[in-house]
């Protein structure tokens, strides 16, 4: 019993110091036209090498297992009809943004993925090592004359983060990520 107990709270203890971590979040303003970046064709994503003739891997993603519960919210842009969910709590917990320009930010380091339809390049990059490392992912998919950027960034807080899982996490967050008409 005293084994239960112990295991009990360490893992509130261990969640609530995930608890404070909220993502980045960006007012589209529902009423709004399209934020001026799309506008302006300035971007903040690194220029990349779009006139590789390099060969492009396209991988068709399905929705991993279902991790999505009651602590995930909805991003929804009105402007361009999409919205996706994301998890506000846990480990992997991503902090996000999402950005439009006219550059298409796909390169030959890219990797084309298919999410229900959807295309998107996916742009990986690591900073650092470790705990004091930074995870960068970048999710673009073309919309008219602009590209969505959907951006993830992680810094690894303890010891026990697994690069994989968070990828499964990215996978799942993405794999909500869907285009309705009827978003006003």
């Amino acid at each position: 019993m005293k084994k239960l107990i112990s295991l009990a709270g360490l893992v509130v203890l261990f969640g609530a110091g995930c608890a404070g971590q909220a993502p980045l979040s960006i007012d589209t303003g529902s009423t709004q036209p399209v934020p001026s970046p799309a506008v302006s064709g300035e971007s903040t994503v690194p220029a990349l090498d779009t006139t590789s003739t390099a060969p492009v891997t396209m991988i068709t993603m399905t929705a991993p297992p279902a991790m999505i519960d009651d602590t995930w919210k909805t991003y929804i842009n009105p402007a361009l009809h999409f919205s996706f969910q994301w998890p506000t709590k846990g480990i992997y917990a991503p902090r996000w943004s999402v950005e439009f320009t006219k550059d298409n930010p796909c390169g030959s380091s890219s990797v084309k993925e298919e999410v229900k339809g959807v295309v998107f390049c996916h742009i990986h990059s690591e900073e650092g090592t470790g705990l004091k490392g930074y995870l960068s992912d970048v999710f673009a998919t073309k919309n008219g004359e602009r590209y969505i950027l959907i951006s993830f960034t992680k810094q690894p807080m303890v010891a026990s983060f697994k690069a994989d899982e968070y990828q499964t996490m990215l996978s799942t967050i993405i794999s909500t990520f869907k285009y309705d008409e009827s978003i006003k």
